[in-house]
């Protein structure tokens, strides 16, 4: 049985915290030849996730040029979903094109209590024009 803030306790034990608080899990084990059901409770703290604001800048750029993408959350990296199309400067949001293509810029936030949160943003890398 769970009371509070989880959003379910699977048959394998494992709690899965749905809104940020303190929630006790109580387990009741009853079964043919035993006398008095056994209980025991466990409380647990689900900590909020840090909020993430939404990525702003330019998010479209050409091969072998730069863009600079920001968040006004502080102490975030930021990531590439695939560095053959565009990497990015961890800590300062500099995008530069690889090879034309879309790509995922996230920027990851992580709390004090060791959540993370994630904005997420689509650059579009643009081929330069062919010179006939």
């Amino acid at each position: 049985m769970t009371s509070g803030t989880f959003s379910s306790v699977a048959t394998n034990g494992e709690v899965t915290g749905k809104v940020a608080g303190s929630a006790t899990v109580r387990y009741t084990i009853t079964g043919a030849g035993v006398g008095c059901p056994s209980i025991a409770t466990k409380t647990f703290t689900v900590n909020a996730l840090p909020t993430v604001a939404a990525i702003t800048g330019t998010t479209s750029v050409c091969v072998g040029s730069s863009t600079t993408l920001a968040n006004v959350t502080t102490g975030g990296t930021w990531s590439s979903s695939n560095t053959a199309t565009a990497t990015v400067n961890a800590s300062t949001g500099a995008v530069t094109g690889v090879n034309a293509g879309t790509v995922t810029i996230t920027y990851t936030v992580t709390n004090a209590n060791g959540c993370t949160n994630t904005s997420t943003a689509t650059v579009t890398v643009n081929a330069l024009p062919t010179v006939a």
